[in-house]
């Protein structure tokens, strides 16, 4: 009986990897989810993952923050690869393209608390959801992190620890905190 969604052949699982909602999961050919990954599919869109991804050990992904609203869910691209401790929190939903080399430690963050109001909790003001694309052909350094609403053109460098808050043009090399634009590839 087959627990997901699609599943392509080979799909290599390593040991303690935790599935949730398989049957909102899809695997391409050539998958490698290493050790004590974590997936966690429900959503609306689901969670597809491309052929030949790689997904290296303790990362996680989980397609909803709360059961209240379903999160929308995740693409990854052929050819990718997602770093060892990595989370992507895809709420709003996140597509990642082909040939993209996630370092580790990246956070990928589509969803953002609102916080306005000064007599609510924070945690009563509801939250926001952009969603995240990041496109092909791209490298995201060790330890960056990907906020809400940030669209990632094509052949773009993040360089490790960078905190990505705006859009990057294609081809372009940012870092910092903000990540600002260092230089462009062309």
């Amino acid at each position: 009986k087959q627990i997901f969604r699609e599943c392509g052949n080979p799909v290599f699982l390593g040991g303690h990897v935790r599935l949730l909602h398989p049957r909102h999961i899809s695997l391409g050919s050539g998958c490698s989810i290493s050790e004590y990954v974590l997936i966690d599919g429900l959503s609306v869109e689901g969670i597809s993952i491309g052929n030949n991804v790689t997904i290296e050990r303790y990362a996680t992904i989980r397609a909803t923050g709360t059961l209240r609203e379903l999160g929308v869910g995740v693409r990854i691209g052929n050819n990718s690869s997602l770093g060892a401790f990595s989370y992507l929190g895809a709420a709003a939903g996140v597509t990642i393209g082909d040939d993209v080399l996630v370092g580790q430690f990246v956070g990928i963050y589509a969803e953002n608390h609102l916080f306005e109001s000064t007599t609510e909790l924070i945690r009563e003001q509801g939250v926001s959801r952009a969603g995240i694309t990041i496109g092909n052909d791209c490298w995201i350094g060790a330890g960056a992190s990907i906020l809400d609403g940030v669209n990632i053109g094509k052949g773009c460098v993040v360089g490790a620890g960078s905190v990505v808050t705006r859009d990057v043009e294609p081809y372009s090399l940012v870092a910092g905190i903000p990540a600002v634009t260092i230089k462009s590839r062309k």
